[in-house]
């Protein structure tokens, strides 16, 4: 179900439009859950193994495969293409974009913390508080990466999709 709510939210902020879910929105949902969970787990692996040989291999891929959810959800890319589509964008703006998540993140323990303090007075006031922050910090970050994504994406025109990803 969260994949599913990720690609909505994703889709509605990278296309600017109010009304969810319409069309444009669930287009070939299944396809693209499907192609996303397994991008996912290629990408989780990746940087995982990054990590473990040292720490800069690790940010490196993470920064680098950074948009391929996103080729899924917006191009509808497929599984190999995806992460091409990612390398690509990011090729030249990894420093950048690596900078940018350290600033994403420190928002987020920022206002995840201050939240964090209610809990002190009132345990149920600070859970809530906690929840609802949660919340704005990961749409926030969404819109973050989908802007980015934008940016680069149209400073760069999109190869053409040689392979044919996942049917349908």
């Amino acid at each position: 179900m969260t994949f599913v709510v990720t690609v909505v939210a994703m889709r509605a902020i990278y296309a600017d439009i109010d009304e969810v879910p319409n069309a444009e929105h669930t287009r070939r949902l299944g396809r693209t859950v499907l192609v996303l969970l397994v991008v996912s787990v290629i990408t989780s692996f990746a940087i995982g193994v990054g990590f473990v040989f040292l720490f800069f291999p690790g940010v490196f891929l993470m920064v680098s495969l950074i948009f391929a959810q996103l080729a899924v959800v917006i191009e509808d890319r497929g599984v190999v293409e995806s992460l091409t589509r990612s390398w690509s964008l990011t090729s030249g703006n990894r420093i950048r974009l690596f900078l940018l998540g350290v600033v994403v993140v420190a928002i987020g323990s920022v206002v995840g913390g201050v939240f964090g303090l209610f809990g002190i007075v009132s345990p149920v006031a600070g859970n809530l508080l906690s929840a609802a922050s949660f919340g704005f910090v990961s749409l926030f970050s969404i819109a973050v990466l989908v802007s980015a994504y934008r940016q680069l994406a149209d400073a760069e025109p999109a190869e053409p999709m040689t392979g044919a990803g996942l049917a349908d």
